[in-house]
């Protein structure tokens, strides 16, 4: 993501924004950004988020680290295929496909991991049920794959600043 520059805003927060170039950022007083505008939370730990993508199919951890290499706010660290992980990371990205029937079990293993402070269900399919369930098993977020780079940045440092997220697909989205 050429053309960023980190701007401090003083937010209460803790956090701050990463602003395009060629756009102005807020004076940090409360002021709103320009429409042409675009302002991208950081997280408050200014460093970026590590994220381990969990899944049991290597294109998918691989294809969500092609899509992450660009934002600066991220930082994959891990790729789990079918493996614990191993390093500490901020948020654990677990994908639920094929994983309707979830007994637990998987899910479990990420939680309980003592190298994982948060895990996010990402989802091609919104299912309430499923993330009343996800959530209640100690997940912090529910996100669906129809997020862009920039969103799902957005979602994993909101995730790692203690938040609970829960982003479904567009209406329109076809699932």
């Amino acid at each position: 993501m050429g053309g960023t520059r980190r701007v401090a805003t003083g937010t209460d927060s803790g956090t701050s924004t990463l602003t395009r170039a060629g756009t102005s950022p807020t004076n940090g007083v409360g002021a709103s950004p320009s429409p042409s505008t675009t302002c991208i939370r950081l997280s408050a730990m200014q460093r970026p988020v590590r994220v381990a993508v969990v899944d049991d199919f290597e294109v998918v951890v691989r294809g969500v680290a092609a899509l992450l290499a660009d934002e600066p706010r991220v930082e994959v660290v891990e790729l789990s295929v079918d493996q614990p992980v191993r390093q500490d990371i901020d948020v654990a990205l677990f994908d639920t496909f094929g994983n309707d029937q979830l007994t637990g079990e998987a899910l479990r293993t990420v939680v309980d991991n003592p190298h994982v402070a948060s895990v996010a269900a990402y989802t091609s399919r919104f299912d309430p049920r499923l993330k009343d369930w996800l959530l209640g098993q100690g997940a912090r977020g529910y996100l669906s794959k129809s997020l862009g780079a920039v969103e799902l940045g957005d979602a994993l440092v909101r995730i790692a600043d203690g938040e609970v997220v829960v982003v479904e697909p567009p209406r329109n989205h076809a699932r």
